[in-house]
């Protein structure tokens, strides 16, 4: 049982100062995207509203160091899985692997994925150590 309370606890605070996206949230996307130069329809901010399904994914939002930062939350046969779903914009490598971190403390485990990342990024995410990154689509 206190496993279990643990295990709630400690994904209600991985998940502390994040908000769920919303459509007032467009300006200051566009100025961290605009900052970081990031291209790519997994940039494009109705992409992430659409992100929304009811009972299945959340898109969540969050500052960390003048970089925003955005995970998806989704809800899998295997239990609830949080991934960060764009790098960090502007893009920093440090902000970065705290993302990691936290969707780790969510997850329990050390699988959490980077779901897009600009192509302008990747020497800087490859500088965390963190990653293994593959090219998934051109």
């Amino acid at each position: 049982m206190a496993s279990v309370l643990q295990e709630h606890i400690g994904r209600a605070s991985a998940l502390d100062g994040l908000a769920v996206i919303e459509a007032g949230d467009a300006g200051r996307y566009r100025d961290a995207v605009g900052a970081g130069r990031q291209l790519g329809w997994g940039y494009f901010f109705p992409y992430l509203l659409a992100r929304h399904r009811p009972e299945r994914s959340v898109v969540y939002i969050g500052e960390d160091d003048g970089s925003l930062c955005v995970f998806l939350k989704r809800r899998r046969r295997i239990g609830t899985r949080l991934d960060v779903l764009l790098a960090p914009a502007p893009m920093d490598a440090h902000v970065l692997a705290r993302c990691l971190e936290r969707a780790n403390d969510f997850n329990g485990d050390f699988g959490a994925r980077v779901m897009k990342l600009d192509a302008r990024d990747v020497a800087a995410a490859s500088a965390t150590g963190h990653l293994r990154i593959r090219k998934r689509k051109s």
